[in-house]
Parts: C-alpha cells; sequence; structure tokens
C-alpha cells in the first residue's frame, strides 16, 4: 500500500518469490500525497525483475500521478487509469490525446484496468455509472480491461462490471470481445 514505508521490502520479496507465487506487484491505496515516485526505489527493483507492476493512478488523483507512475516508475499497467481524459480532447465521441502521457499510453498500449463500480463508489472523483469514459476510451483505441478492483470495497465481480457497462455505456459484442482480448494481452505471463 503506498501509504506504507516498506515498499521497497516487499518489492525484495515479491522478487525472491517470483515464479514460485509471485508474478505481480501492485502498489494501490490512497492517490491523494501518495504520488507512485515515493515509491521508486521499489519500482525500479521490480522493473529490474521479471514480476510484473501495476500502479493505481488517475481514480482519484490527477493525469501528474498516471505520467509519474508511467514516465517515473515504469508501470506496466495502471489500476484504474480513466482520468487520462484529462490529457485528451473528446472529439466525435473520441479521446485524442492532447498531452505527451496520454499519447504515450495511447501508442505503447499501455493498459488501463478501470473499475467502472470502485471509480463511482469511491466518491473521489464526478465520473457517474451513465458518463464513465470507459467504453468511450476503448472506442478511441486505448487498451482497457474491466475489473473488479477489491472485491469487498466495491462489491462487485467482472461479470456485474461488464453488465454495467453493457446497461449503461454501449458496450456491445465486439467490443465486449476486445475487453476479453486486452485482458489477455495484459496478463503477466512472464513464468517459466
Amino acid at each position: 500500500m503506498r501509504q506504507h514505508k516498506n515498499s521497497t521490502e516487499v518489492a525484495k520479496l515479491a522478487i525472491e518469490n517470483f515464479n514460485n507465487k509471485v508474478i505481480g506487484f501492485d502498489l494501490a491505496g490512497p492517490e491523494y500525497n501518495f504520488p507512485p515516485s515515493l515509491h521508486k526505489e521499489a519500482c525500479n527493483l521490480i522493473s529490474e525483475s521479471e514480476v510484473g507492476l501495476t500502479i493505481h493512478a488517475g481514480e482519484a488523483a490527477d493525469l501528474s500521478y498516471i505520467e509519474d507512475a508511467v514516465f517515473n516508475c515504469q508501470a506496466q499497467r495502471i489500476g484504474h487509469g480513466w482520468q487520462i481524459i484529462d490529457g485528451c480532447q473528446y472529439k466525435n465521441d473520441t479521446y485524442i490525446p492532447n498531452s505527451k502521457i496520454a499519447q504515450y499510453v495511447l501508442d505503447k498500449q499501455i493498459p488501463l484496468e478501470i473499475c467502472i463500480s470502485s471509480n463511482v463508489k469511491s466518491g473521489a472523483s464526478s465520473v457517474s455509472i451513465d458518463n464513465h469514459p470507459a467504453i468511450k476510451l476503448l472506442k478511441s483505441g486505448f487498451k482497457v480491461t474491466l475489473n473488479s478492483d477489491n472485491r469487498l470495497m466495491a462489491k462487485t465481480k467482472i461479470s456485474e462490471e461488464f453488465k454495467k457497462a453493457e446497461n449503461y455505456l454501449e458496450l456491445d459484442g465486439n467490443l465486449h470481445s476486445q475487453l476479453v482480448k486486452n485482458a489477455i494481452d495484459a496478463r503477466f505471463t512472464n513464468l517459466k
């Protein structure tokens, strides 16, 4: 958790246990006042190993946290990340990057692990169930995956997230297939 100071020790444990029980390292927890770069040493250790790296950024905090996670901490996936829209222009039902970070995330196809229920329930932003940008980001070419986040806190499961996207956000069969493909492509598969 990003509010704790033991991330380097946890990163070392993750690396020591890679291929045994650990395949990824997830820097999660409250974003405000805890930018990813506070844990740069841990992220650098993970990035130099075979362990996958996800950093939660862009759910509650602004675009600069996504930028920090990607450029300073080498995140392979961004937990939440929906606030990438702040680095885009919205035109003709499409998010068009107009910032370095949004263009980079799009070009490099860095997965955005979007959690609709968590984003809405957290109350950390103005996003609602019927205006969430997840599917519009997907249609715009961003590598979006749907996730449940912390199932105990968000009280949801992935099948419910897909139903919400279908009912409120115009998710159709082709986009459903793309979300599944994105999730498969984004998995940490570096096991030996």
